[in-house]
Formats: C-alpha cells, structure tokens, sequence
C-alpha cells in the first residue's frame, strides 16, 4: 500500500503545480514534488524502477526556471540505496504481509502458526535497530508494539 499513498500524495501535489501560473510558485512546487520523489525513492519499497522513470518524466516535463539541474544524479543514488535496501528486507516483508493477511488454517487444535505477526515483528525490529536510523527504528518499534502490545520490555526498550 505504500506505493499507492506515496502516489496520492504526489498526484495531489502534481495538481497544485498543473495550478500554479507564477514562475515563482511552480518553481516553489517543483520542489516540493521533487522532495517526495527524492524520500519515496530513499524508501525501501517495490517497484523503484517505474518511481525512477516517472521521477525522470517529471524533471524532463518541468520548465527552465524550475528545474534542477543535480536532481537526477540524486534520485539514481537514493533509488540505488533504496533498491538495496528493498533486496534486503523483500522476503521480511512478504513474510509480514501473509502474517496479517486474514486467512483460515485447518490443523490440530493447539498447532502454531509458522510465524506470527508478533515474531516477525522481533526480526523487523532487529533490522531497523541495526540499520541505526532513527526514523527507521521508531517506525520498527511502532510496528512492533502493534503486533504485540502486551510485551512490556518492547515498551521500555522503544522509550
């Protein structure tokens, strides 16, 4: 989903540049279209080689007065650190993504699900301590807080 909320964010404020008839205020929105490129592109998510082409599509399209000149060169270092990033993390996440998916097991009564929401939530809060962001570590501590709430030492360890 967060390809698709990134997307909606950058449509919305696609709009406020299509609606800007200053130089002045396209260049100003530029930037900010240009920023969301930049951090979704920073962010490990699928699908960063269609983000690449419709980031270049939208510096290609921009006027003189609001293009930047470096953007380019940026955008293919983030999506590179981003695309590792992803390879990393890819099979953690699809393994978090079928743990929440809402599904019906038949089984002995008392048999364990493979990994639970609230183990995979451990190894999620491993990789993002470790990466030592701590943009990363607080949104791995959201996420594991969330799939097991009652763990007191996560709370101590996240404050």
């Amino acid at each position: 989903e967060g390809l698709e909320v990134w997307g909606e964010y950058r449509e919305f404020e696609l709009a406020g540049l299509a609606a800007s008839k200053e130089a002045q205020a396209q260049k100003q929105q530029a930037a900010r279209v240009r920023a969301l490129f930049m951090r979704q592109l920073a962010v490990p998510l699928p699908g960063g080689d269609g983000l690449r082409e419709a980031h270049a599509a939208f510096e290609g399209a921009l006027g003189e007065e609001a293009k930047n000149k470096t953007a380019l060169k940026k955008a293919e270092a983030l999506a590179a650190a981003g695309a590792a990033a992803w390879q990393e993390r890819s099979k953690l996440e699809s393994r978090l993504h079928a743990a929440f998916r809402p599904s019906v097991s038949v089984g002995p009564a008392g048999e364990r699900a493979a990994s639970t929401p609230a183990d995979l939530a451990v190894e999620v809060l491993a990789v993002e301590e470790a990466s030592g962001d701590r943009g990363r570590m607080l949104v791995g501590h959201l996420r594991a807080s969330g799939a097991a709430p009652g763990e007191v030492g996560r709370w101590r360890r996240f404050a």
